[in-house]
Parts: structure tokens; sequence; C-alpha cells
């Protein structure tokens, strides 16, 4: 999906700037990259797929976040001219647009949203003293991308297999959560989204609302922007989380061209095979067919069709105000000391250029230099997916990824 790659970009821009300040320089090394291809043989853990029962959640989150103000924009935009027009400006020219649009002011924003999501227990042999898996999905899905009911994709139920519980939440206009009708700038943008976030796990942690209990220990896994937003918690808020894995992630932007010119993003309401989106203020844009989405999320030779349709019954919206702020939520995790496991397909376009080993110097590949964002974490380890795109949820790999991401959490006692 083309809006990827401008996730990519916009990460990539707030990332090396923050890597280029005086405050990262001042690290005379980063941690040790432990680097690999993914081979895990495992297809399940002990107790099986189907050892997995699910519950409804809804929480309410009241949050407040110090928002960007954009200017000489249409905020209640509805004109998918307009869109086009303001996607093909930022890509192609990020730094002009940034400096055209957004200015250094920040606005104050008090909002309460019903977030929605499952919360995803084993049936039985509950790993004890483990740590809860909080689950974000990238744009274009919902909490769904982490149960993926195709063969044996689903990371939720490879989770139960090892007796591990998932919490997998709707992001705002996604699911079943909230979804604003105006403010397609000013109000739903990334900082917007990350105070979510922060309450979310806040909650998590301190209340019962999460499955009756709380949870005091936290493992975050995060898709795309998902892992964007994950990143960010590890930089400001370390304290809520006791590991982060990132999937589909880096601070590169070299697949941002190709990628754009790959799709159509449009008003998700006039986008005739996504049914589930008609309803939807127009501030909602969503990829215009399952043919770009395949091209760009996929690496398509090897996703069945199945899969493919699957992946689009469920596809969700997302802001231009969500996709031009990404930079402003960007930065190094300075202090962050605990466990990261970064896995990507190795043909993820957006943030890799169809290829995650292509070397960008100091010996370091496109994934490895992740490790550029956490200088004091703790196992820092990354590995690629062979025969996978940016989305591993539907690809016949996933069974392989999702097993890596939990050996990992287990080897270090999460």
């Amino acid at each position: 999906m083309q809006l990827l790659s401008i996730v990519a970009a916009s990460f990539s821009l707030g990332a090396s700037a923050a890597l280029a300040s005086p405050a990262f320089a001042a690290v005379d090394s980063l941690s040790p990259v432990i680097s690999r291809r993914a081979n895990s043989s495992s297809q399940a853990g002990p107790y099986g797929l189907n050892n997995v029962h699910c519950q409804d959640v809804h929480l309410k989150v009241p949050v407040s976040s110090q928002n960007i103000v954009f200017k000489d924009v249409v905020d209640n935009y509805d004109n998918a001219s307009y869109v086009n027009q303001q996607i093909l400006d930022y890509s192609t020219g990020m730094t002009n647009y940034t400096e055209k649009h957004m200015t250094q002011q920040k606005k104050t924003v008090n909002a309460t949203y019903d977030i929605f999501g499952q919360y995803c227990t084993p049936k039985e042999h509950a790993k004890k003293n483990s740590s809860l898996i909080v689950a974000v999905h990238g744009v274009g899905f919902d909490h769904t991308y982490w149960n993926f009911n195709y063969k044996d994709y689903s990371f939720i139920r490879h989770a139960a297999s090892h007796g591990y519980s998932v919490f997998a939440f709707d992001r705002l206009g996604c699911g079943k959560s909230s979804k604003p009708s105006k403010g397609g700038f000013s109000v739903v943008q990334s900082p917007h989204e990350l105070a979510i976030l922060k309450e979310v796990l806040r909650q998590t942690r301190q209340t019962n609302n999460v499955g009756g209990s709380k949870h005091s220990k936290i493992t975050l896994i995060g898709h795309s922007y998902g892992s964007v937003q994950g990143q960010a918690i590890s930089a400001q808020s370390p304290d809520l989380i006791e590991g982060l894995v990132l999937t589909g992630f880096s601070t590169n932007s070299t697949g941002t061209v190709p990628f754009f010119l790959a799709g159509t993003l449009t008003i998700a309401n006039e986008v005739p095979d996504l049914p589930q989106l008609k309803k939807d203020p127009s501030i909602w844009l969503a990829t215009a067919s399952s043919q770009a989405d395949s091209s760009q999320f996929n690496d398509p030779l090897y996703v069945e069709q199945g899969a493919n349709k699957l992946a689009r019954s469920s596809a969700q919206p997302v802001t231009l105000g969500t996709l031009f702020s990404i930079s402003a939520i960007s930065g190094p995790s300075m202090t962050y000391n605990k466990p990261v496991f970064v896995i990507n397909g190795e043909e993820d376009l957006p943030f890799c250029n169809r290829n995650c080993d292509t070397p960008v110097g100091g010996g370091m590949t496109i994934i490895q230099s992740v490790s550029m964002l956490f200088p004091q974490a703790k196992n820092f380890t990354v590995a690629t997916l062979p025969n996978t795109g940016h989305g591993i949820s539907a690809h016949p790999t996933s069974a392989q990824g999702y097993e890596e991401v939990l050996s990992y959490i287990m080897a270090n006692g999460l």
C-alpha cells in the first residue's frame, strides 16, 4: 500500500535527524547486533494451535496530546484529487512539504475514545510469570492482523501454543474502535495516536480492564506503523514495557518512490470493494484495489489468493494527519536497556526496498542499522524471512516468523 511508503519515509526523516543530534553523538558504542536468517524448524508450540480462547475488551481511553499545528491545509478534506495532490507533494518533496505546512506550534487535544480489542489466553498450560504480549497493528489493518484466520498464520494462536496471552486492539479509526469524523490533520495524527497507546498500556498495567487482572510485565509487538509507535514507547515511556518486538520496520526509506508508484490512496468510502468502510467519514483513506495491496504489501509469488482476499476483506483506513506527522514521534531510545527483536520479510518494499540485507555502511545492513536507535538495548537481535514481503501475517512463512519471535521472547525470560 502506498501509504506505508510514506510511513517509512516519515520515520526515516525523524529518526535521521534525531540520530544526528548531540545527545546521540555522545554515545561511544552501540549494543552488539545479533543477526540471522529466520530458520525456526518449529511450526507451533507444544500445546498446539487450538489452545486459545479470546474475549472482547472494551476500554474507555481518555487522552491528552500535543498535536502538530498544520497550516494551509483542508482539515476536513473530502476530495480524492486533493488527497492525491497532498500525497504527491509530501512523498516527492517531504522537506518542502513540512516547511510549508507543518508549524513548530503545538495544540493540546483532549478526547476520550472507545478502544476495542481482544484478550486471548491459552485454554490450558498458561506460562507462569510470563509477559502479556500487547500487539499493535499497522496502517491498513485492524487487530485481526495478529489473528489472521488462514491456515497456521495466526500470531495469537502461535503465542497460545507456547502458553502466552496476547492483547490485540484496534487503533483509532480501525475496526470497532472510535472513528472521529473531523480533524484529518488537526486531531487524528501520530502524537494523538501515541497518547492512546500509552494510556492503553497504562490501563493494562494498572487496572483490571484487560482480562480481569493487572499485568506487570508487558512485551509489545508492532507491525509497520505499529512498530513505529512501539519504538516511540521505548524512547518516551520505556517503563511501560519489558520487551519490544518490531516487525516490518527500519529507518530506511529507499523503497518510498517505487512503493508509491505501485498504488493509489483515496477516500475510503468511495472504494468499491471495501464495503466495511462505506460509512466512514471522508477524512479516512484507503488503498484503491487489492492488486495494489498485493504488489506493495506482499512478495506476490508467495502469497496465496485466499490470504490476499482475507487481508482485503478487513482493510482499514488512515488519515493524512497520521501519515504526515510520524516524524514527530520518531527518535532514538537512549535509555531503553531491555530486549529488542526486529524481524522483517526479506522482500519488504517500504522499509527495505525489497532487500533488507542491503549494506548501508558501517558494516551494517538495512535491518541491522535499526540498532542505532537502541544504543543500550539488551540482546538486540534481527532476523529476515525469505520469500516474504512487508506483511508477514499474509505469507506462508508467517508460522516460521512468529515461532522465531516467540523463541526470542522465551529465551529472554519475557
